[in-house]
């Protein structure tokens, strides 16, 4: 399959300035719908639930693919996950089947926060593990994927992924070893005290590179024989927050200390949760090479503390 034009939802956020860059570099044309401009692509101010003109955008685009990266991890208001990360997933394919162009593929971005709790007698975690999300955004987020799933038996070219704990440059602020960076860099600027306050350092996580997660994304939308499918986008490797952190520490010079901060331990904290990417790798032959070394690497070259 050769893809000239894509378009983009939610490329304003961590994955999606990733991905803009990476279509950029292959001579992409970019589409992006949301509600700010982006610094890639051509864009479209749109909102989650306006399908008139979603369904105008798709019959005058016609992208060789979509990818639905659009999704909200935090909301104060519990509607707020409903409406970005099912409600926009469905008015998008809702206009991709009143269009004459049905027939192109679409990556639905859904998580790995929709297994919730997990035995370690479970692990890795297969596509075909029973759900059971433990928070609002694990729930809307799984919705979005049945519905995807319930759809693609009509013969929609969709394909469901379930992204795990994904780590590079650009990071929310809100995830763990951002956080930690952040502190960092104000020790670093003598802006605090040679203290990094943590929460719970013993679960273990699938982290995986956002570069890898866009290689994934660019692969599945080209194989044919994903559509209808859910696929984990991970590692297969558990590690803990101490090992990252550990990892951290190995750059910086001074001494830190290190402290527990209650308001930073998770109510409800799975301690191992792993997937397995056997089915990413039949489908695709790809399997994910940036170590996490690596990736902390990035990262910190990134935010200029090496």
């Amino acid at each position: 399959m050769s893809l000239r034009s894509v378009l983009v939802t939610g490329a304003n956020g961590f994955l999606g300035n990733h991905l803009l860059k990476f279509l950029n570099d292959q001579s992409i044309n970019i589409y992006c719908l949301g509600t700010a401009p982006t610094d890639l692509g051509q864009y479209f101010p749109i909102g989650f639930n306006d399908r008139e003109t979603l369904l105008q955008f798709f019959e005058m685009i016609r992208p060789d693919a979509v990818f639905h990266l659009a999704g909200v991890s935090e909301s104060t208001d519990l509607s707020g996950f409903y409406e970005i990360n099912t409600l926009f997933a469905s008015n998008i394919i809702w206009a991709l089947k009143q269009s004459n162009h049905r027939q192109c593929p679409v990556i639905l971005t859904g998580s790995a926060a929709e297994y919730g709790m997990i035995q370690e007698k479970d692990l890795p975690i297969l596509e075909t593990h029973a759900c059971n999300p433990y928070d609002h955004y694990g729930i809307s987020k799984l919705a979005q994927t049945l519905m995807g799933v319930r759809e693609a038996r009509d013969g929609l070219p969709l394909i469901m992924v379930r992204p795990f704990n994904m780590v590079g440059p650009g990071m929310p602020d809100h995830l763990v070893l951002q956080s930690i960076v952040d502190q960092i860099k104000q020790i670093k600027r003598n802006d605090a005290p040679p203290v990094i306050k943590v929460g719970n350092l013993t679960p273990q996580r699938d982290f995986i590179d956002v570069q890898d997660v866009i290689e994934a994304f660019w692969r599945l939308i080209q194989t044919p024989a994903a559509q209808g499918q859910i696929v984990n986008i991970c590692s297969g490797i558990g590690t803990s927050i101490e090992t990252l952190l550990k990892e951290l520490l190995t750059h910086i010079q001074p001494e830190i200390e290190i402290q527990v901060d209650p308001a930073k331990v998770k109510p409800v904290d799975v301690p191992v949760h792993f997937g397995s990417n056997l089915k990413l790798m039949q489908l695709t032959s790809f399997t994910p090479r940036v170590t996490i070394q690596k990736s902390i690497e990035n990262i910190l070259n990134h935010e200029e503390i090496l």
